[in-house]
């Protein structure tokens, strides 16, 4: 049997392995794949192997974990599912022990419900009819091509926006009109292009008091949006967020008016049912997940996420819930049957989102609070500087400024809340925060 020295390095390059071919299949940035090998410190089978399963040498369980932000690189995948899906790929080992030899926790009494869910349209280009678009922006030279992404209009069958070619055309730029929109709300986007407007803010502030020309005031989002912004690509572009849902628009010539977009944006959020949507089907993301062995058709397994925290408790905070909570994908809003979050859902497309990790959760707050420290410097957020000092019924809290995620540690568990797309602040989450990890 080799060493456990030995097994730790041959885990640490099996996770790595698996690593490569996810970045290329997904287009992902390196840094969204963060690998870990576990060795001897955390066989499936326990340290005990005669109360495992029949089985080969084997190096220990490694794991390749997607802390990926709410969006792929490209939009390659459809609704951005495969990069909010927390996938772990185990590399070696069976059964279901844990790496102290014990059993995993108990399932607490089953709280999620089935959910009736809105279905997608099939296509980027489905979300509204092109009658209804030429409407508005002007006649089409053509038919509307699906393309990948708001900043990459090429076109792509699969891919996460559709581009429309204007009949007009004008003396500047290109005349096509790109739509997107995002069910996990672009956060990221937003909350670091707010960051950066900001920082430019401070920068030129001196400047302005110099010459005594007031700061422009800061306007309220319109009607119907929560936020709403520009885009670093195109003219005339148009940005807004309402809960999880992210619609934008940009012309690709400066004569196209910015009413129009903003008009196509609000238009495509007023079609928009305010029910909860299922991961779309992706054959790339079913065959990953299969290989990993957690299908995404599978029947729930281990403990309930929805049980931390009940409908009743939700809603004193939240207000009304449109459905019932209901098991979603990871860090995402989308309802998965057997996903390991559990999601509330309030009008509006407010939704709350809590992801319960049962086992390994030293490990994995270290690596989520290196990363929010990493990211915090480039977003700076208040939620991410307090979250240090947050008191409550956990050891550890720290939180990612860039996507307003809350972390708390209790012994090995650890608690993921992602609210910035509800309808609670800080303060809600964290009330709610403490009756989940009571019950973690």
């Amino acid at each position: 049997m080799a060493s456990d020295k030995y097994n730790l390095g041959l885990s640490e390059r099996g996770a790595a392995a698996v690593k490569a071919p996810l970045l290329g299949s997904f287009r992902l940035a390196d840094a969204r794949l963060i690998t870990a090998g576990h060795g001897e410190s955390r066989p499936r089978t326990g340290t005990n192997r005669s109360r495992g399963c029949a089985q080969a040498p084997q190096s220990g369980a490694g794991t390749t974990m997607s802390k990926a932000p709410n969006r792929p690189d490209t939009g390659r995948i459809r609704s951005k599912a495969a990069a909010t899906f927390a996938l772990l790929v185990t590399v070696a080992g069976c059964g279901e022990t844990r790496g102290d030899g014990s059993k995993p926790p108990a399932a607490p009494a089953a709280a999620a419900a089935s959910v009736h869910t809105a279905a997608a349209p099939a296509d980027a280009c489905a979300w509204l009819p092109a009658t209804e678009v030429a409407a508005i922006v002007g006649p089409f030279a053509r038919e509307p091509v699906v393309v990948r992404s708001l900043e990459q209009p090429a076109p792509d069958p699969r891919g996460a926006a559709c581009r429309y070619a204007l009949a007009e055309t004008p003396r500047v730029g290109v005349g096509a009109v790109v739509l997107q929109v995002d069910l996990s709300g672009a956060v990221i986007q937003e909350r670091v292009g707010a960051s950066m407007a900001e920082s430019f803010r401070q920068a030129v502030q001196p400047d302005m008091d110099a010459a005594g020309v007031a700061a422009p005031a800061a306007k309220p989002a319109p009607p119907g949006w929560d936020r709403v912004g520009k885009l670093w690509t195109g003219f005339n572009t148009f940005s807004g967020r309402i809960g999880h849902v992210a619609v934008q628009a940009a012309s690709l010539t400066p004569e196209l008016p910015a009413e129009r977009t903003a008009a196509l944006a609000t238009r495509v959020r007023d079609v928009i049912p305010d029910l909860p949507f299922p991961v779309p089907p992706d054959p790339d993301l079913e065959r990953m997940a299969r290989a990993a062995g957690r299908p995404l058709d599978a029947a729930p397994v281990g403990p309930d996420p929805c049980a931390l925290l009940l409908p009743a408790e939700a809603e004193a905070v939240l207000g009304k819930l449109v459905v019932p909570p209901y098991r979603s994908a990871g860090d995402s809003p989308l309802a998965l049957k057997s996903g390991d979050s559990c999601t509330y859902l309030t009008a509006g497309h407010r939704a709350f989102t809590i992801m319960p990790h049962w086992d390994s959760g030293k490990m994995l707050f270290r690596m989520a609070k290196g990363v929010g420290g990493v990211v915090g410097r480039v977003a700076p957020d208040d939620t991410a500087a307090a979250a240090d000092t947050l008191e409550g019924p956990w050891e550890e809290a720290a939180a990612n400024g860039s996507t307003g995620q809350m972390f708390f540690l209790k012994n090995d568990r650890m608690l993921e809340i992602i609210f910035v797309t509800s309808s609670t602040d800080r303060v809600g989450a964290l009330r709610l925060a403490r009756i989940a990890m009571e019950k973690l």
